[in-house]
């Protein structure tokens, strides 16, 4: 039902990719809101989603990070309830320096729920992407979350930002998984639904760097909720769009251990 819609987001994000790749040899960096990095690339990427999607669809809304003054750009929609959600490099930080390890994040939500997402990784060529009851698929090939427990060999992302301190339970569990992180948000989720990780914990994020990768966990067989557990959807995008989200993604075989972890 949503196959038009990814297509339009793969194309988009492909666009996104390649501009951002074509910008890596001139980086420009400031920062917006007193400590967020941000490059030249990052509006000219958005730029570039934003008018392929309205050339599809015209009266479909836009939240996108990228506003004037630091603000977020949102663009309401006319006449339905479809909402675009852009995250034109997600993992700034890591592009800034030349770290491959950056990603486009395109998600689009209908009546509050996702129903098609696309993360791509231009340094990768990685492309996952899902619609509703369509299933995940990375590179065109159907994949799934893991079904494993966290063991020696099993990956395990977590965030950098800790506002409390790293939580004792987060500790221990980190002692018995390899440990990672990304520097992207939607590259974890995405390698969460791919089965490469068992599990990300995500602090302190906003709507556009989850948006695409919770519609890729959802198709692969997983799980994301608030780390209370409760369920992130529905989620209005014009209304979460100003907040802060702390979640945790994983395979249905872990999760709760995870969720305990984060609160002993």
């Amino acid at each position: 039902m949503y196959s038009k819609d990814v297509k339009i987001a793969k194309k988009a994000a492909t666009l996104a990719g390649d501009k951002a790749l074509s910008e890596l040899a001139n980086i420009k960096t400031s920062f917006k809101n007193g400590s967020e990095v941000v490059t030249q690339a990052d509006p000219l990427c958005q730029q570039i989603i934003i008018d392929e999607i309205k050339k599809h669809c015209p009266e479909d809304g836009i939240v996108a990070e990228e506003g004037e003054k630091g603000k977020v750009l949102v663009l309401p929609p006319q006449g339905s309830q479809r909402w675009w959600i852009i995250d034109p490099i997600d993992g700034t930080n890591n592009y800034s320096k030349k770290i491959m390890l950056f990603s486009v994040s395109i998600a689009l939500f209908e009546d509050s729920m996702p129903v098609a997402g696309v993360v791509y990784c231009p340094g990768s060529g990685e492309m996952f992407e899902a619609s509703l009851n369509g299933g995940m698929f990375l590179n065109g090939i159907r994949s799934f979350c893991s079904e494993d427990q966290i063991k020696p060999q099993s990956m395990v992302a977590i965030d950098s930002a800790w506002p409390n301190g790293i939580p004792e339970g987060i500790i221990e569990l980190c002692k018995s998984c390899k440990l990672r992180n990304f520097g992207s948000t939607a590259l974890h989720l995405a390698y969460v639904a791919s089965g490469s990780m068992n599990a990300c914990i995500v602090n302190k994020n906003r709507i556009w760097d989850f948006a695409a990768g919770a519609m890729l966990i959802q198709e692969a067989g997983g799980k994301i909720t608030y780390q209370d557990g409760t369920d992130i959807t529905p989620l209005n995008p014009q209304a979460a769009s100003e907040k802060n989200f702390e979640l945790t993604a994983s395979n249905n075989v872990v999760h709760n251990i995870v969720l305990d972890a984060l609160i002993s």
